[in-house]
């Protein structure tokens, strides 16, 4: 009798405090739970702040963290090594740092982030739990976290916290039906713009809007016949926004349809009437073109629905041969027509730049009027491979990269062919789905959300998915 009411007792204890034999042991659940890859250096510190417990991924059993709250993690022969304190424990399979109770108080700060993490001072805090791995010569940090502080994380990133709030909600919406189609099939999305961008814990006083803005929207998805969508959006269209074939090619996706966009014209959006030049030599680069080769001309044959442009030829006089060429650059150069962007992309001040958009027209440096054999007069971007009757009675080809041009009273050299061509265009981005100007622009027009959200993504409703 004694030995069953023993066995009770302990059952009893059990039950009343399991935490005594579990806390630690098993990572809690997050709702609806969101993986972020953390792009941190082959070592990093972080400091613990709340209830946490390290875990052994090897012998899924606990790591004493003792009164430090800093922990250090390292790749090395492909193993991860942690150090807490004086101690230094190796693992083939990584180590779990990990919530015990969930509250808004724990926090995790990470210090040696890698520079493509573009966090301040390498550091950045974040909510969630941490499972560190090794991964070649580096570590696979993933951050464990629920939908909601993860898009704390993001959507101050992706849209500044002064922006009207239904703007701010719409973009919620769009940052959650984002991440919940790209996390499918994927062990985790990535914390850069190859998904979107996160920073880890928002700042309660900065952020204030943008936190409002994910609040009154949880659960809230954009959906299309009943399922949430990816939902891409960029700065702004430049007046009317793009169909999705004609951004990337590949199949139509339905609620992706080039709409009107009056509202992303506004005295806050800078994005209008921008320039950028490309020199010669840097185009002749990227065409691959021979040192007997001269880009004379960049033309634009056929623009998308929504104004992008779509079909371009480069003009290419041979000096060898003195024939002109026409070089079709879609399908050839340009995979598809927003690839144009970075194709045509500057260099200033030893930094590269993609263009802010396709949606742009091209001059080259040079403009010369040219009177012809019959009297008329004609303007052309070059000199180059034209045939002039010289002093003597004598025809030849322009062939030298300057000519001698008699003025009224001396001569002067001038560029046979263009030294550079000047990109003018609007917009910024690829010009698909949401305008984030314009609905910068509708919001502050009486637009709410759902309305905002309509607009953009063709044929869908805005309905919460639980």
């Amino acid at each position: 009798m004694k030995k069953i009411w023993m066995i009770c007792l302990t059952i009893s204890c059990f039950f009343v405090f399991p935490h005594l034999s579990l806390a630690g042991a098993t990572p809690i659940t997050y709702e609806n739970e969101v993986n972020v890859r953390l792009l941190t250096n082959s070592t990093f510190t972080t400091a613990v702040n709340g209830q946490y417990t390290l875990m052994n991924l090897d012998t899924n059993a606990p790591v004493s963290l003792g009164t430090n709250k800093s922990v250090r993690l390292e790749s090395k022969s492909g193993q991860v090594i942690v150090t807490v304190g004086t101690q230094a424990i190796a693992s083939t399979k990584g180590f779990m740092l990990h919530e015990t109770v969930q509250q808004d108080t724990n926090e995790l700060t990470l210090t040696g982030m890698h520079a493509n993490a573009k966090v301040s001072n390498n550091t950045m805090t974040v909510r969630g739990s941490l499972t560190i791995k090794p991964s070649e010569s580096t570590l696979l940090v993933i951050n464990t976290l629920d939908m909601q502080n993860y898009l704390k994380g993001v959507v101050p990133y992706e849209m500044s916290n002064y922006f009207p709030i239904e703007a701010l909600k719409a973009q919620a919406i769009v940052a959650r039906s984002y991440a919940h189609v790209d996390l499918k099939g994927k062990p985790y999305i990535e914390m850069t713009e190859q998904s979107q961008v996160y920073k880890g814990k928002e700042d309660p006083t900065a952020h204030n809007r943008t936190t409002e803005a994910v609040e009154g929207t949880k659960d809230v998805y954009l959906t299309y016949k009943g399922n949430p969508i990816k939902t891409l959006f960029y700065s702004s269209s430049g007046g009317r926004t793009e169909n999705s074939e004609d951004v990337w090619g590949g199949t139509a996706l339905p609620y992706m349809r080039s709409v009107d966009d009056p509202y992303d014209r506004h005295d806050k959006n800078t994005h209008y009437n921008w320039n950028r030049t490309l020199s010669h030599s840097q185009l002749a680069d990227r065409l691959k073109l021979s040192s007997s080769e001269l880009v004379i001309g960049l033309q634009i044959n056929n623009r998308t629905t929504g104004g992008n442009t779509k079909e371009m030829n480069a003009v290419i006089f041979n000096r060898l041969t003195k024939t002109t060429s026409q070089r079709a650059l879609l399908g050839t150069d340009v995979r598809y027509p927003d690839a144009y962007r970075k194709f045509f992309r500057t260099i200033e001040n030893g930094v590269e730049r993609s263009l802010p958009s396709s949606r742009f027209s091209v001059k080259a440096s040079t403009s010369n009027a040219i009177m012809t054999g019959n009297g008329t007069v004609e303007r052309s971007d070059h000199l180059v491979g034209y045939k002039i009757q010289q002093a003597d009675g004598t025809v030849t080809t322009v062939n030298d990269a300057n000519v001698k041009v008699k003025t009224k009273d001396s001569s002067i050299l001038v560029p046979s062919s263009p030294v550079s061509f000047t990109f003018t265009g609007s917009g910024n981005g690829h010009g698909a789905g949401m305008s984030q100007w314009g609905a910068y622009g509708m919001a502050e027009a009486g637009y709410k959300y759902d309305a905002i959200l309509k607009h953009y993504y063709t044929g869908t409703e805005v309905k919460k998915v639980n």
